[in-house]
């Protein structure tokens, strides 16, 4: 079993490659050069799921004992609801991180080794990773124009009720 954390006998350049492999140089360059920046992304991805988790419990927990006596329970419930809301934000963003990071693990598989494998591995890594936000951003869409429906009915509601002299 090779060690991942072995330097290459190459140099840090990807492996020679077969005449039978149809991974090219260039393609494991390419791949490369994008790591630095998936690692990034993803490391940025945890940070901010870890601070909107933290901001959804101290909504949750923190902000209902300091305000207990001040706030009446509208008001505590919706901190509540807005610390849920946080928390299950967090949970959808560490998905699409998570899928990040595991391309970024296959990038550098495919870095050591070169193989048509690990390039399968990494290029379905970074599918599942665009199809996971292609979806967020479809239900993002949708969630948007319901919202703006909502509002407009909700306004034209009021704009329609009795007037006050």
């Amino acid at each position: 079993m090779d060690n991942p954390y072995q330097p290459s006998i190459h140099g840090g350049a990807p492996p020679p490659l077969s005449a039978s492999s149809a991974t090219s140089i260039g393609v494991v360059q390419g791949l490369a050069a994008t790591k630095p920046w998936v690692r990034f992304c993803a490391i940025l991805g945890f940070i901010m799921t870890g601070v909107m988790a933290l901001f959804g419990v101290i909504m949750m927990v923190g902000m209902t004992f300091a305000g207990m006596s001040k706030a009446g329970a509208s008001e505590m419930g919706m901190l509540v609801v807005l610390g849920a809301i946080y928390l299950l934000l967090a949970a959808i963003y560490l998905v699409p991180t998570l899928r990040l990071w595991k391309y970024g693990t296959a990038i550098m598989h495919l870095m050591m080794s070169g193989s048509v494998t690990d390039l399968d591995k990494a290029l379905e890594h970074h599918r599942s990773f665009w199809k996971f936000v292609g979806i967020l951003m479809i239900l993002g869409t949708i969630v948007s124009i319901l919202g703006f429906l909502g509002g407009l009915l909700a306004g034209l509601a009021t704009a329609g009720g009795p007037s006050t002299p």
